[in-house]
């Protein structure tokens, strides 16, 4: 094999191949520019790690950017997704197929649901007549069925309390008074009975905040209140105490001779109702009952059903609530004898948050 000739190769004169190799324990040198003297590795620059401004600047920031625009389109996404289902959920109520309008039903009522908990971040679907027309058209149609499949019974209930979520007075009331009637099952009027509850509590908070008085409005809707006065002497004593509860928070003259009449009923639920419903007008009539009320709270319970006892509790809460409310409407005396029934709750009562309560009503009684 002849020998390659040398010329055919140019190596560089700063290469390793021209470099003759360092010798162990010496440092790496170079020229410095325009000189002839080696440069050492002391008088190079020294090397600064990245700082943390850089690293923000070069990654950080640039995500940032990324995740606020993908969050805004996914916001805007969502909201005509949103718009664009309870729009083809109302045709659904429609259907012939009952599987389908059921469905219909229950999404419009979960999209309710959602838009009534995000309060002014909502659409206001509360306020949407044609879910409300659709709704209530369903129930309707469902109530003159008559029939008494369980299926179907559930149903009626669940709608009867969706239409609490709708503040279209003038669509929704009217169907839920005909299911408050005595020839519906128990478990549909007392949804229905319910839902008015749920819709004059709203409408009572919203005309606190906006200073508007819708809650006449809804008073005034035709029969409502003489509705609620009758299905308050009902036999069936759930449909009784709720009915109660329901007409206490309507202010209006007939509704409270009525429950002044409730404070001798035979029912203790139905007369605790009425006295609540009372001193929520600052009317004093319900005292001698709380007075019992609070003396027998110190008192080890008769019932060892737990759900009792828990409710018992719930009823010495609002009690409590009640009567410090009415302080200022209270003689002295009243005051006085009250005061030392209290007293002995805040300090000797089991639960804790009741002696809470009773510290608080304790405070605006004096």
């Amino acid at each position: 094999m002849s020998e390659v000739p040398r010329d055919r190769f140019v190596v560089d004169e700063h290469s390793q191949e021209s470099s003759p190799p360092a010798e162990e324990g010496t440092k790496p040198v170079s020229m410095k520019p325009g000189s002839a003297d080696p440069i050492s590795a002391e008088d190079l620059p020294p090397v600064q790690p990245p700082s943390a401004g850089f690293i923000v600047q070069l990654f950080v920031v640039p995500a940032i950017i990324v995740m606020v625009v993908v969050g805004v389109w996914a916001l805007f996404g969502r909201m005509a997704a949103g718009e664009q289902d309870w729009r083809s959920l109302v045709p659904e109520i429609r259907s012939r197929n009952p599987h389908r309008r059921w469905r219909a039903a229950n999404g419009l009522a979960q999209m309710l649901d959602v838009d009534l908990k995000q309060g002014e971040n909502g659409r206001k679907l509360t306020d949407n007549r044609e879910i409300a027309a659709a709704l209530s058209s369903l129930l309707e149609e469902a109530l003159h069925t008559r029939s008494q499949r369980p299926d179907d019974l559930k149903q009626r209930a669940f709608l009867a309390r969706t239409l609490g979520l709708l503040d279209v007075f003038d669509v929704t009331v009217p169907v839920l008074q005909k299911a408050m009637t005595a020839e519906n099952d128990r478990e549909i009027r007392k949804n229905a009975i319910t839902a008015v509850a749920v819709l004059a509590h709203r409408t009572a908070e919203q005309d606190a905040v906006d200073g508007t008085s819708r809650l006449a409005g809804l008073a005034a809707m035709p029969s409502l209140v003489d509705d609620l006065i009758r299905i308050s002497g009902d036999e069936d004593l759930l449909i009784r105490e709720t009915g109660t509860y329901t007409l206490a928070l309507f202010p209006t003259p007939a509704a409270k001779k009525q429950l002044m009449l409730l404070l001798d009923d035979a029912d203790r639920n139905t007369q605790i109702n009425a006295a609540l419903g009372l001193a929520r007008r600052k009317s004093t009539a319900g005292l001698p009952l709380f007075r019992s009320i609070l003396a027998g709270a110190l008192q080890p319970s008769q019932s060892e059903v737990e759900p009792i006892e828990g409710f018992n509790l719930v009823v010495l809460k609002n009690v409590l609530k009640a009567v410090g409310d009415l302080s200022a409407a209270m003689t002295g005396k009243q005051r006085q004898d009250l005061r030392k029934l209290i007293g002995q709750i805040a300090t000797e009562h089991q639960h804790v948050r009741i002696r809470l309560d009773a510290e608080q009503a304790l405070h605006r009684l004096k």
